[in-house]
């Protein structure tokens, strides 16, 4: 049986005390490549500016913010050296093979989609829900993808550096109104 990844990563949640289903959201992610630790230091930081902008309320939507996104990762030490690039059980880089699950909605999908824009994001993404929810993790490694997988949260944003390149951001590309 798989740990529960879910518990091992230190999350941070804004809005908890209302229900934000019309509201902006975002999910933040660093450190997926544990090594990488920039990132959890920014995300670090982040956490007492979130925390204390949504004591005011002055957070208009929800925001996860996982600093840790790979606590297998940094839990692997070599040497006395972090590793958490790569599962050492599998030697997958915990970045690289998450599911594919293309394939198997494409043949499902593809005479559903209608002229009506909203209607098919929310087809394709009830369809990789409802793929997840099929889905049981076997490994630890798999446990976390699918961990990660699950958040119901767009835009996403994944802080990726390691300490002697450069930083890097990446997120999905929608422009939101509002947004800064």
């Amino acid at each position: 049986m798989p740990k529960n990844t879910q518990q091992l990563a230190f999350w941070y949640r804004t809005n908890r005390r209302q229900p934000c289903a019309k509201k902006p959201k975002v999910y933040i992610q660093a450190s997926l490549h544990a090594d990488e630790l920039p990132g959890m230091l920014v995300a670090h930081h982040l956490r007492s500016l979130l925390e204390a902008a949504d004591a005011l309320g002055d957070v208009p939507g929800e925001v996860v913010l996982v600093p840790v996104a790979n606590p297998i990762g940094l839990a692997q030490r070599v040497d006395h050296r972090p590793m958490g690039r790569f599962d050492l059980d599998t030697a997958e880089n915990f970045n690289r093979h998450y599911p594919d699950f293309v394939g198997a909605l494409f043949d499902h999908l593809r005479t559903a989609f209608t002229h009506d824009a909203a209607s098919n994001v929310a087809m394709v993404r009830q369809a990789l829900r409802d793929q997840l929810q099929r889905w049981t993790p076997t490994t630890e490694l798999h446990s976390l993808r699918h961990t990660l997988l699950t958040w119901p949260m767009t835009p996403i944003m994944c802080w990726t550096c390691t300490a002697t390149a450069k930083p890097l951001c990446t997120c999905t590309p929608k422009k939101h109104a509002g947004a800064r």
